[in-house]
């Protein structure tokens, strides 16, 4: 990974249900169908949401999401 020099790809990511590391997935809006696509792919991926509406206190306490600025 670019930009993350002497860290280890396990302290960056959460690992997936297989073991295997999780990739990170950025998601732009996230109204309905980012929320949809974030609850189907957040055992996979390790989710990132951008969205100029929403505050940290809008994500639904169920989804694992970050949400970026």
């Amino acid at each position: 990974m670019r930009g993350l020099r002497g860290a280890r790809q396990s302290e960056i990511m959460g690992h997936g249900p297989n073991g295997m590391p999780k990739h990170r997935l950025g998601i732009i809006g996230f109204g309905a169908f980012g929320r949809l696509t974030a609850r189907h792919l957040q055992p996979h991926f390790d989710i990132v949401a951008h969205d100029p509406a929403l505050t940290a206190d809008d994500l639904p306490s169920d989804l694992r999401v970050k949400l970026a600025s």
